[in-house]
Parts: C-alpha cells; sequence; structure tokens
C-alpha cells in the first residue's frame, strides 16, 4: 500500500462499520454522445485499472498488502436504472454512499448508471477513498475518454495491457520516500517549533449531530475579486492558492482570535516517476503554519502568510506522518489541524471528446473529517468558493461568516504598509457589523453547491 493507503486502512481498522471514508464521483455523460460508446469506454478503464478491485489486509509479516486481479477483466455489470429529476438521482447517489464497504472482502467499488430524463447519463463510481484521490479520478476521466475516441479494438487491448503491467509493475516495487531529508528536517523544526494543535473554525460542540455529518455554503466572486487576486499574487510574486490560504487565515483568526495555528492543504503526492497518471491514492497533506502579529503592517503580515505557504508546499514530497511523529503533537482527537484549504482544479472538469464533453464532477457524500475546509474551484475565469464543515462543531452562520471574511479580504486594501493587522481585522469586523448584506458578500443561508468533496 501507499502511506496514504495505510493511513485510510488504519482508520478503517478503528470504524469498518462507518461510510464516512466513502468517496463518490459522478461521470456525466450529455445526450450530445453515444451511451454505448461511453458505457464501453468505461469497461475498458475499469479493466486497464485493476487497483480499482483491490482487496487490503495486514499479512503475516505485519506489512500492509493489497491484491488484485493481474488479468484483463470484464467489468460488473452495471444496473441501470431511470430518474425523473438530477434531485431524484443525488438523492439515490446519496443512499448508495451511505453503505460502508468492506475492505478485506469483496469489491470496494460499485458502479451505477443512472438515466435522467431530461437527456442525461450518470454513471457514478461509488467507493473507498483507499481506492483513489481526486487527481487519481481526473486521471481514470481522461483514460476513459481516450477510450472513447478509439476506433482500434486491438489498439485498444493492447493499451489495457500496459496499463495493467505498468500498474502491477508499480505497487511491487513500491518503496516508502524514506527519512526526511536533512533540509526538509531542518524546515519543519523551525516552521512547527512550539505548535499546539487548535480548532480556529470551530464554534460549537452539539452532540445531537454524527460527528462526521457535514453541510456545505458557497460563494461565487466576481470578476473583479478575480483580479484583485490576481494583482496581490503578482505583488507579492506568489501563487493565487498562496492568496487563498492568507485571507482565509485572516477570517479565521477575525473570527476565533486566534493567533497560532495550522492550516492543512492536500497535495497530489505523486513526484515518484510513472505516477502522475495512475488512478489510485497518494494523497499527501501539507502543514502550513499561520503566526500572526497584531502589530505588524497588513502588507508584511500577508507576505508572510504567503511565504508560509510557499515554503511548505516546496516541501510537500515530505511524508506527512513522518513530520508529524518527528516535530508536532497529533492525536485523532487533537489533530494538528483541523481546517485545510483546497485548490480544486477537477471536481466539475471536463474531457473533450468530439462534439461534447464527458464531465467529471465530485459529489457531496455529507461527511467530513475536518472542522472545516476551504474548497477554492475555478468556474471559467472566476472562482467559487465553498466551505464544508462539521455541523456538530461549526454552525452554519460560522461557517458563513469566514467565507465572507475570506471574500472581503481578497478584495480589501490589505497589502497597506502603514494599516496594521489589528486595523485591518477591525475593519474586517466593522464591515460584517454594519451590514452583512450590503458591505460583505454574505452567501446565501441554504447550503450551495454539489461537488464538494468530503475529504
Amino acid at each position: 500500500m501507499t502511506s496514504a493507503q495505510r493511513g485510510i486502512y488504519f482508520q478503517w481498522l478503528l470504524e469498518p462499520e462507518s461510510a464516512y471514508y466513502n468517496y463518490q464521483v459522478l461521470l456525466e455523460c450529455p445526450p450530445t454522445l453515444d451511451v454505448d460508446k461511453a458505457r464501453r469506454a468505461l469497461d475498458q478503464a475499469l479493466r486497464a485499472n485493476p487497483q480499482l478491485f483491490a482487496q487490503f489486509e495486514v499479512d503475516p509479516s505485519g506489512s500492509f498488502v493489497q491484491t488484485f486481479p493481474v488479468d484483463p477483466i470484464q467489468a460488473r455489470s452495471v444496473r441501470a436504472c431511470e430518474a425523473e429529476s438530477e434531485a431524484e438521482a443525488r438523492r439515490r447517489c446519496r443512499e448508495r454512499v451511505a453503505r460502508p464497504f468492506d475492505l478485506e472482502c469483496g469489491s470496494s467499488l460499485v458502479v451505477d448508471e443512472i438515466r435522467i430524463k431530461s437527456g442525461s447519463t450518470w454513471f457514478v463510481l461509488t467507493m473507498n477513498e483507499i481506492l483513489i484521490d481526486g487527481w487519481g479520478a481526473m486521471k481514470f476521466a481522461e483514460q476513459m475518454a481516450d477510450f472513447y475516441l478509439s476506433a482500434d479494438p486491438e489498439a485498444e487491448e493492447a493499451v489495457v495491457a500496459e496499463r495493467i503491467r505498468s500498474v502491477v509493475e508499480y505497487f511491487q516495487n513500491a518503496v516508502d520516500d524514506g527519512p526526511l531529508t536533512p533540509e526538509a528536517q531542518e524546515f519543519w523544526a523551525v516552521s512547527l517549533d512550539g505548535v499546539k494543535p487548535g480548532s480556529p473554525l470551530r464554534d460549537t460542540d452539539d452532540p445531537g449531530y454524527n460527528p462526521y455529518a457535514a453541510s456545505i455554503t458557497e460563494i461565487s466572486l466576481d470578476g473583479a475579486s478575480t483580479q484583485a487576486i490576481r494583482s496581490a499574487a503578482q505583488a507579492l510574486e506568489s501563487s493565487p492558492f498562496a492568496i487563498f490560504v492568507a485571507a482565509y487565515a485572516l477570517a479565521l483568526a477575525t473570527t476565533s482570535d486566534q493567533d497560532d495555528f495550522v492550516v492543512g492543504a492536500p497535495v497530489a503526492g505523486r513526484q515518484h516517476e510513472g505516477t502522475d497518471d495512475l488512478p489510485t491514492l497518494m494523497l499527501n497533506m501539507v502543514a502550513i503554519r499561520v503566526l500572526l502579529d497584531r502589530n505588524q503592517a497588513s502588507l508584511d503580515a500577508v507576505r508572510t502568510l504567503t511565504t508560509s505557504t510557499t515554503n511548505a508546499t516546496a516541501f510537500s514530497d515530505s511524508r506527512f506522518g513522518a513530520v508529524v511523529a518527528e516535530f508536532a503533537a497529533h492525536t485523532n482527537d487533537d489533530p494538528l489541524f483541523s481546517t485545510m484549504v483546497n485548490m480544486l482544479t477537477y471536481p466539475t472538469s471536463e474531457v473533450w471528446v468530439g462534439s461534447g464533453s464527458l464531465r467529471l464532477i465530485e459529489l457531496d457524500t455529507g461527511f467530513t473529517k475536518y472542522d472545516g475546509s476551504l474548497y477554492v474551484q475555478r468556474h471559467g475565469e472566476d472562482y467559487t468558493l465553498q466551505i464544508a464543515h462539521k455541523l456538530a462543531h461549526v454552525t452554519p452562520e460560522r461557517a458563513r461568516t469566514v467565507l465572507a471574511l475570506t471574500a472581503w479580504y481578497l478584495t480589501s486594501d490589505w497589502l497597506s504598509p502603514t494599516v496594521s493587522v489589528a486595523g485591518l481585522i477591525a475593519s474586517a469586523q466593522a464591515a460584517l457589523d454594519v451590514s452583512r448584506t450590503a458591505t460583505l458578500p454574505m452567501p446565501a443561508p441554504e447550503d450551495g453547491g454539489d461537488c464538494a468533496p468530503a475529504a
């Protein structure tokens, strides 16, 4: 198993009857595409990836291992069903994803075909997330598109055989990343020095909710916001991702009065040769230290936040488990971080196949493992922000406020050499107090979005 898979397997051993680690993706086939060809392409893509049919165990030597068929297999027959509307289809998806998988016996993947009367056909893949991450799902969709476009059955079989060979070769020879490099040890020792676990988003503790039950709220940014984000990234010689982390960190500090905490960030974890297009789970996490000085000029503070993000992601090949074990206190009940920022390129990505596109959408499973996670999604040239949060620990009002403040900071005069962090936060609080609708771009009270992942 990869290190990420071992972590999920260990969590499953603790809660084998739970569906909290389930993952669900939708491959949407519009009426302009040939559904029969799409179904056959899906079958070929599944045959080419036997690791998606793996079973997991700890062998007698204590090693975490997985077994899967190494010969081409036929995808299991898929039962097609009709749905009157997308709402009914989503209800069926939610029912499916609530069922747990047994990682040691049987398949941890099921495929459903839902034909919606409006014309689209959904191929829904529901699985335990030990099998694949978002990057891997995107690569799987690309493989399916390639098979859809193929007109040479003999060449397809050669592709299937070659992909199986490369999958088997990778997992048979996979090794751990080994110890942290001296440079990584030096960086993490300084970055996480004295850090303590914190929960800057949490504002309640309601035992009436399932501890993993999640809700989603979202807000869409306009063109002016997008330009402000680009301008800030250019001024600070940083990335849009680092700008979003800085704005989110300031929003958390504004609502929690905490100035020292950690924000997580998922990375693909595919630094090894031959792993970039492998549909499996290789996700790694990076810990970004937020350390604010409220007397500091806001320009310097934002520059420090973006630099911290850039530096942490530069060491994204440091295995998170090794970093935590050596440099930070961390338990399931008291984790190093309880919130993260994920800038997604794939939750609603499209793969063009002739006259139409095959859309990949990560579906909301209704669960999340963090107090709250900020998802940044591109829609054309602009962005949509979503917060998926635990209902047991974060009220919808707190989630909406943090989301609105994040958007406010992105368009505020926060790169000022004369305004302190305290002054900037005071301005944000005043804007919040004066008018939640006129001054701040408050999201609607209803849950938004349908594609924020549960991870």
